[in-house]
């Protein structure tokens, strides 16, 4: 974000304020933002793509030819480890992909956006776990934390941590409220846009569940190219979702920058 975004928007906001304020500026460099951030884009929708067509194809058509043969278990155990192999190559390199996504949408570096998403990781993770889901409220201010380390080059992560989280905890209503909205609203807009996409897995998941009870699978030969390009748009669309609700949390961010005294 340039300097001049970022200064007139530090100034007192309510959670409403933030939320159209944040999803305003998001489509206000809309074009910016694909210009600069097309390739990992593509990349993560080449990620999700692949991750997604093994989970509703090659997966379960496994299973189910194990579950219709058992004998076979023996000879399949490759394939197994195969596409074991390729999701997880595919989770690490659409989490690669969407993180270089959410540094170029914000215009940040690379690095710093890794490390603040990982160290923030490190710290609401254990928490989340270990107070048994009460945590999640509690890490709610950490987004305080990342926010400032992100778009404050001068401050170490660690150092600036409890210092932001205090401030981020004194605002908790305004983050749980923003959190809260733009969820169901991300929700929402997913449900809607990427509907052909549920529908081509539905289908998918019923096709094979029909082969349990000798029903031909019923699938035409293109709908595995078919469900990977769905998913390939799907998972672009998804990345940008998720990047508008970064451009809100920023402004929530800045709305309560001017109180951390360091």
């Amino acid at each position: 974000m340039e300097k001049s975004n970022s200064e007139s928007l530090s100034k007192s906001r309510s959670s409403r304020s933030c939320i159209r304020t944040g999803y305003h500026l998001f489509m206000s460099q809309f074009r910016g933002i694909i210009r600069r951030s097309w390739i990992a884009a593509l990349a993560y929708g080449l990620c999700f793509s692949t991750l997604a067509t093994i989970l509703v194809i090659y997966y379960p058509r496994l299973n189910l030819s194990v579950l219709v043969n058992p004998q076979s278990l023996t000879y399949v155990v490759s394939d197994y480890i195969m596409i074991f192999s390729v999701t997880l190559v595919a989770i690490i390199a659409g989490a690669i992909a969407e993180l270089i996504l959410y540094a170029t949408g914000l215009k940040v570096g690379k690095w710093r956006t890794t490390k603040a998403f990982l160290s923030t990781l490190l710290v609401a993770l254990p928490l989340t776990i270990l107070t048994f889901g009460i945590g999640s409220l509690l890490a709610l201010p950490l987004a305080q934390s990342l926010f400032s380390y992100l778009f404050t080059p001068g401050r170490k992560y660690w150092n600036n941590l409890w210092p932001a989280y205090k401030i981020g905890f004194r605002h908790w209503g305004k983050w749980f409220v923003v959190f809260l909205i733009t969820s169901i609203l991300t929700g929402v807009i997913s449900s809607i846009i990427l509907l052909p996409a549920n529908v081509l897995c539905l289908a998918n998941i019923q096709a094979n569940m029909g082969v349990l009870f000798d029903d031909p699978l019923g699938m035409p030969s293109y709908s595995i190219p078919l469900t990977a390009f769905v998913m390939f748009i799907a998972g672009i669309i998804q990345g940008y979702i998720r990047l508008s609700m970064l451009y809100v949390y920023y402004v929530t961010y800045e709305s309560n920058e001017k109180d951390i005294v360091y």
